[in-house]
């Protein structure tokens, strides 16, 4: 009987597209579009299979009937819809077979099964019996009107049209409250994760709009003979509604849809693992996040923070990993910095916290991405040509494409603003100081300006 990382990893149906014509994509709140993405290099396949290697191996148990034979009309794909059909008699089928019994029992499905938002993403994961909400929202694209390698286009509507379906599945993962996404086409599976942008104009500037709360009314005898009352509000923060927060650029990974074949990260594994991260890890959005395969205290025993696992003792390589001190985090979640826990005396297996100031807040949030001083100023997409299918195992799962950009620090978006007096610019910097500049300091990259300082790199979208 196979495993369940087997079954995982088989091929997909090939898939006969050449009906598709091409067109433009949905236009949604422009809000969202990001100016560019970063590759999300852990999420590959060594640290995936490491994570739920346990679950990975377990037996597939679902009978050889579950995925049914396609004749050719079944695979003939015309519009999303004949897409979508072929998604969920061969792709999906397996998937959920291999989450059945799985902690939360995750089940992929159309997205209009969930009810609760006024926003319908194509596709859903419920979980915890809880089928109203969903912790895994997705949409289905044709590869003949969005490709990945659009962000990188010259072609200033080609990168409008990556810009429209990558913003209308952050709308859908912001409305959700989800930090975890994806798209899926005829061609890729693209996984998405989003981060919450703390602005340079000091946190609370990230903040929601304040409201009024009614107090009671104050009766007063010495108020001239006055009996009517009157109402006292005060106003108070309201920082839950993740729809009108600014995050980071978001983090991808592509998989091509033709991938398969043991210790490759292929669509179906990349599904699976994306709704056990999402129902059983952390998936509130967040300032920043712990790395993949790491642990954290919580009361007497310790939670895998990508997975949700609980144990009462750390193993002797186990890491203690409670990410950057969250902000206005969920009760229960908690901060600190990452710490390589040991077992053999010493701190008695607490971790310590090794944070180095607060100001790094401002910038760091997702671990291996953003720029560097002596990147080249041109975003850079991922080129499947690139993909060496012979790349030695030591470089980890080469086959997940991710950009050149992911082993630096992401910058910090500003707002750069005008004095209405002195007519030069300015713009808060990383502690909300006010900073002067001016146009020439800036320099020109697709979708806004960057600006390169000794400890960070500020990106506004646009000049007074």
């Amino acid at each position: 009987m196979p495993t369940l990382l087997e079954v995982l990893s088989r091929a997909n149906p090939d898939v006969d597209s050449r009906a598709v014509r091409g067109g433009l994509n949905t236009a949604t709140n422009e809000d969202n579009y990001p100016a560019t993405w970063y590759g999300w290099s852990e999420f590959n396949y060594d640290t995936l299979t490491t994570i739920f290697s346990r679950q990975l191996h377990q037996q597939y148990r679902s009978g050889p009937a579950s995925v049914p034979d396609a004749v050719p009309l079944d695979l003939r794909i015309c519009n999303e819809a004949t897409l979508e059909l072929a998604l969920h008699r061969f792709v999906v089928p397996p998937v959920n077979h291999s989450l059945f019994h799985q902690s939360g029992d995750p089940h992929l499905g159309p997205g209009a099964r969930c009810q609760d938002s006024l926003f319908k993403p194509d596709w859903s994961c419920v979980a915890h019996n809880d089928y109203g909400v969903n912790v895994l929202p997705g949409d289905t694209k044709l590869s003949k009107k969005w490709q990945p390698t659009m962000a990188n286009s010259r072609n200033d509507n080609d990168v409008y049209e990556w810009g429209k379906v990558v913003g209308q599945v952050i709308g859908y993962m912001k409305s959700w409250k989800s930090r975890y996404g994806f798209i899926i086409t005829d061609q890729h599976l693209v996984a998405l994760r989003i981060t919450r942008l703390p602005t340079g104009e000091g946190l609370a500037a990230g903040r929601g709009q304040r409201v009024a709360t009614t107090r009671p009314a104050l009766y007063d005898p010495d108020s001239s003979g006055l009996e009517s009352s009157f109402a006292n509000t005060t106003l108070s923060y309201v920082d839950d509604e993740p729809t009108v927060w600014e995050i980071y650029p978001p983090e991808y990974a592509v998989i091509p849809w033709a991938r398969h074949g043991p210790g490759k990260l292929t669509v179906k594994l990349a599904l699976w693992c994306l709704a056990m991260m999402a129902a059983n890890g952390d998936n509130y959005i967040d300032y920043s996040y712990p790395a993949p395969n790491t642990w954290r205290k919580v009361g007497r025993e310790y939670v895998h923070n990508t997975s949700g696992a609980r144990k009462r003792h750390m193993s002797r390589h186990d890491i203690v990993d409670s990410g950057a001190p969250a902000q206005d985090a969920p009760a229960g979640s908690s901060g600190g910095y990452a710490q390589a826990y040991s077992d053999d005396g010493g701190n008695g297996g607490e971790a310590e916290d090794g944070g180095d100031g607060v100001d790094n807040l401002t910038y760091f949030s997702q671990a291996g991405t953003g720029f560097e001083e002596d990147q080249p100023q041109e975003f850079q997409g991922y080129d499947e040509s690139r993909v060496n299918e012979d790349e030695d195992e030591d470089d980890g799962d080469s086959q997940t494409v991710v950009p050149p950009t992911n082993t630096m620090k992401k910058p910090l978006l500003v707002k750069v603003k005008k004095h209405v007096i002195k007519r030069t610019l300015y713009f808060a910097d990383s502690k909300g100081r006010e900073v002067e500049t001016s146009a020439s300091a800036w320099t020109e990259v697709q979708g806004g300006f960057l600006l390169t300082t000794k400890k960070h790199t500020y990106f506004t979208k646009s000049l007074p």
